[in-house]
């Protein structure tokens, strides 16, 4: 397990071009990626910016950068530099700005930690419980050929390392059949810094729900298309609080649900693979 909280496809790439070389032993990679892809394009609401192809140098160095930086990290090794943009000045490259910088974001950025009590969660499902909510989509074309072409990225990087893929699609909580006590759960689907501060637009379920289900189907045709291995993980997983506490992230018991269908689909696609040995669960 190498992946850390909030990362996307492109950070993905990067990782399947940099890290996954220094595992010489590796056989297989196994990839649950599209709810940050999603809900990065719906921060940006109705003026989504596609950003560069992450295979572009520049913005390849960029997400070096973000993929990889623990901040605070050692001064000579700023974990700020992806807020660079290509024509910055010279000086906000210097060790001492992006100190600055790191001491700036950590003060006014406090909500973003995720506390061992859960108290932000507390925050961020206030912020969603009184903001207004959007029932129209933005258009999500630009943002799902960006995924999509990470996603075939991922694809040439482990062809060319001979390495197999298994790609699992995205189990969230979101249904328009919700009752109330599960979307008090919620904090997911808004715009802008909505973690940050209060006051911005939220996405509503269904269109939250759609939202999903059609990056799903991406990678469901990228998995068709490539001849990948591919869990339909969201179609094994119901919407209950059983195996969520908020939007998309398990319980314990999810987590074991989770592992139960990727133990069996892995040894139903392997024949060299040990068959499981399952206790039952009940979907009910």
């Amino acid at each position: 397990n190498v992946d850390r909280s909030g990362l996307t496809s492109r950070d993905h790439v990067v990782e399947m071009k940099y890290f996954v070389p220094q595992l010489p032993r590796l056989d297989r990679v196994v990839i649950m990626v599209g709810i940050n892809d999603l809900t990065s394009a719906l921060k940006q609401g109705y003026s989504y910016h596609a950003p560069e192809p992450v295979t572009d140098s520049l913005a390849e160095r960029v997400q070096l950068s973000r993929t990889f930086a623990v901040v605070p990290g050692p001064f000579h090794r700023p974990g700020t530099e992806f807020l660079l943009s290509a024509d910055a000045p010279w000086y906000k490259a210097t060790a001492l700005w992006q100190l600055a910088k790191r001491a700036r974001i950590r003060m006014n950025s406090t909500s973003l930690v995720q506390d061992p009590e859960g108290r932000n969660y507390e925050v961020w499902r206030s912020h969603r419980r009184a903001a207004k909510l959007l029932d129209s989509l933005p258009d999500l074309g630009p943002a799902l050929v960006e995924y999509t072409r990470n996603l075939e990225q991922l694809a040439d990087l482990a062809q060319a390392r001979q390495l197999k893929l298994v790609l699992m699609t995205q189990p969230v909580l979101w249904a328009s059949t919700l009752p109330d006590s599960a979307k008090k759960l919620l904090w997911m689907g808004g715009t802008g810094e909505f973690q940050v501060e209060g006051g911005h637009d939220y996405f509503d379920l269904p269109a939250l729900s759609t939202a999903m289900g059609r990056y799903n189907a991406a990678l469901l045709d990228v998995c068709a298309r490539r001849q990948l291995q591919c869990l339909d993980l969201a179609a094994a997983i119901p919407h209950d609080t059983r195996w969520f506490y908020d939007d998309v992230h398990f319980t314990e018991a999810g987590s074991r649900l989770v592992a139960r269908t990727l133990a069996s689909f892995l040894a139903s696609i392997d024949a060299t693979l040990p068959a499981p040995v399952l206790d039952s669960v009940s979907l009910n």
